[in-house]
């Protein structure tokens, strides 16, 4: 995933239950890795979003958890986000951010559920939006929001 800057490049690592972070050059595209790259997430990462305004990471993981992270606008460096890893439902699959940067909702694949969340603008931390999970269907696996 590029960050709405272009500066940025962040890459699950699957198997390995971190994010390798790169700074992208503008003239050749090369990728040159940030310092502290790669940086832990949750077991067995499946689905990363950028918030709009580029200041936030969030990467969905099997392990039933939503790694967040502030992103410095200068080198690209992941700060853990008071409060993460936070809870989701079983399986997060899926992560997608609203345009306006208010809301983010994760797919849960174990429960057929979509858990639904307000980002506070300041920090990037989460807080469950009322009557979260709402129910989808059997499998639920990828979340997009439509403009």
């Amino acid at each position: 995933m590029v960050a709405p800057s272009g500066k940025f490049a962040y890459v699950m690592n699957h198997v390995s239950f971190n994010l390798s972070a790169y700074i992208i050059d503008a003239t050749t595209g090369a990728l040159t890795p940030i310092t502290g790259s790669p940086f832990p997430v949750g077991n067995t990462p499946t689905s990363m979003a950028v918030h709009p305004t580029g200041k936030f990471l969030y990467v969905a993981s099997e392990g039933d958890n939503l790694s967040a992270f502030t992103i410095n606008p200068t080198t690209g460096a992941l700060t853990p986000i008071a409060g993460s890893p936070f809870d989701v439902g079983p399986v997060p699959f899926g992560v997608a951010v609203d345009q306006s940067g208010r809301f983010l909702y994760v797919s849960n694949r174990n429960a057929g559920t979509v858990s639904g969340f307000r980002i506070d603008e300041a920090t990037g931390a989460l807080t469950a939006v009322p009557g979260s999970p709402f129910a989808a269907g059997l499998d639920a696996s990828f979340v997009a929001i439509a403009p």
